[in-house]
């Protein structure tokens, strides 16, 4: 969304579209909101000055590429060919110790990989089965699923595949990350989250898409997330993947914390799933020492206010 090869004059469109194009801010596209604007402002002006690194520092010896999705054939080829390529720059570098992989949830399902059931539990031991169609996933949300799975799977084989590689390698699997934040537009993960309150379908049907996927919602704030990755910088841990959960409910429980916090606005009350939610553990994390901060209504109400403040809620 850097490169559209729209002209900055007349806004026509160019003849073809290379890595020469960049998106002229000053276009108002007619099916962009506010957030879609500020994600593509943030967007093309983060890559021109992440290019201009090098330009405006004369003895800077860092090289950086920018990788276009469009040199592979689909989203998890270019994420598996970025992995390579930075872990690649790591082991050159002679003084990366540790690399921090944030990984999703979303490829940790505890769906078993012959019927499909869930597992009683949603641990570290558990991958997404790739081979699964999920009901309410869209052509992107399985490129998103195959892709994370796919990169980070082989993320936790890069010490194995090399006897000689000196880096250690940690994942955070990371659930839905919620709360308060310093961007001026709602990321996606808390328009997931407030979806109920928003009325936005296809955000809801994402929600709809994690209870189906993982027998829950499960939850993290953005502040333990932050806290979550020092923690495993600082910490002399051994290469392995860790859940970044700190609640789990059912989709029904975050639609009806919001209907009795906010009685005046209509809330989507349709939801996936049974009555019992398939718990996830993060206790390797917990045993190493970390601590969580935020409880489910926390997570849930600093959503709703961060939404709120930047203008993705503006009925409440």
């Amino acid at each position: 969304m850097s490169a559209s090869p729209r002209k900055e004059d007349d806004f026509s469109f160019k003849n073809l579209m290379n890595e020469s194009y960049w998106t002229p801010l000053h276009c108002a596209f007619a099916h962009a909101q506010k957030w879609e604007q500020d994600y593509i402002s943030t967007k093309t002006s983060t890559e021109k000055e992440f290019l201009a690194y090098n330009t405006k520092g004369e003895k800077r010896r860092i090289k950086v590429v920018s990788l276009a999705c469009a040199l592979y054939k689909d989203t998890t080829e270019a994420s598996l060919a970025a992995m390579h390529i930075i872990m690649g720059a790591c082991e050159r570098s002679n003084s990366v110790k540790r690399v921090i992989y944030t990984a999703s949830i979303m490829s940790a399902s505890p769906r078993k990989e012959d019927d499909f059931s869930f597992k009683n539990l949603m641990d570290e031991s558990c991958w997404t089965p790739l081979h699964c169609a999920f009901a309410h996933a869209q052509k992107f949300e399985q490129d998103y699923i195959s892709s994370k799975t796919s990169t980070e799977k082989e993320f936790l084989a890069y010490k194995i595949k090399g006897e000689k590689r000196r880096i250690k390698v940690v994942s955070l699997a990371c659930a839905l990350v919620g709360g308060n934040g310093i961007l001026e537009y709602v990321p996606g993960s808390i328009s997931v989250i407030i979806s109920p309150l928003s009325g936005q379908r296809l955000r809801y049907k994402q929600l709809k898409l994690l209870q189906e996927m993982l027998g829950s919602v499960p939850l993290v704030h953005i502040d333990d997330v932050c806290e979550a990755h020092i923690f495993c910088i600082e910490k002399d841990i051994i290469s392995d993947r860790f859940m970044c959960v700190s609640q789990w409910p059912m989709m029904q429980e975050i639609v009806d914390h919001y209907e009795l916090k906010f009685p005046n606005v209509q809330v989507l009350k349709e939801v996936e799933g049974d009555k019992c939610a398939t718990p996830c553990s993060s206790i390797k994390l917990l045993d190493l020492g970390f601590k969580y901060k935020y409880n489910m209504e926390q997570i849930l109400d600093d959503s709703a206010e961060y939404a709120r403040r930047v203008g993705g809620l503006i009925d409440l």
